[in-house]
């Protein structure tokens, strides 16, 4: 399927949600390893390798070639949506409601 209008948005919250299903696949974690200043960590060779299959995927399937910084915000946003899910998944069902009232009595 290759669109002739993209719409970059579109594909920026499709390409977080692709890296979201891949990192959970190969059940990568971010705070698994150690922080290296010259990347050379396991962790950062997967993101290199994700990074050239997103940019990939992203052309095969919109046509359209994503900036490598487009791949870098869509891959954190992945590992934000991660914790954030996990961090949720571990709260009571009393908090996870007070929570979604305040989100939903929140002016906008």
């Amino acid at each position: 399927m290759v669109c002739e209008e993209v719409d970059e948005r579109v594909i920026a919250d499709e390409l977080t949600r692709w890296f979201i299903r891949r990192l959970d696949e190969m059940k990568i974690r971010l705070e698994d390893e150690v922080l290296s200043y010259d990347c050379n960590t396991a962790y950062d060779y997967v993101f290199f390798r994700l990074q050239a299959d997103a940019q990939e995927y992203c052309e095969k399937t919109y046509g359209y070639l994503p900036s490598p910084g487009q791949l870098t915000t869509a891959f954190f946003g992945a590992e934000y949506e991660r914790a954030r899910r996990d961090r949720l998944a571990q709260r009571s069902w009393v908090a996870k409601f007070s929570d979604f009232i305040g989100r939903k009595n929140r002016p906008l």
